[in-house]
């Protein structure tokens, strides 16, 4: 193991998730909404938005009911296109 690696506590990472949604199939687009409501009924709940390159889901201290491994392996199944961007809380660090 190398003596300068900081090992960072998973609950201080948050992942901003980007689905891109400007040539997203009808399908697609319909699965992506079924599945936001679907977890938002079984109380899976994060703060959502849009933005210029698409669909966010912001899982970090607003992620309840699952983890961000959960929510993610989800949107897997759908089988939508997607990116993950992980940071580091910057009020924890």
């Amino acid at each position: 193991m190398v003596d300068d690696v900081e090992l960072l506590d998973a609950d201080i990472i948050d992942y901003h998730i980007t689905i891109p949604i400007m040539n997203i199939k009808e399908e697609d687009s319909v699965a992506l909404f079924l599945l936001e409501n679907v977890m938002r009924s079984k109380g899976i709940t994060f703060d959502t938005g849009f933005g210029s390159d698409g669909r966010e889901w912001f899982l970090d201290w607003s992620l309840n009911g699952a983890t961000p491994e959960v929510v993610i392996q989800k949107l897997r199944d759908i089988k939508v296109k997607f990116q993950v961007e992980m940071r580091v809380r910057e009020d924890e660090v």
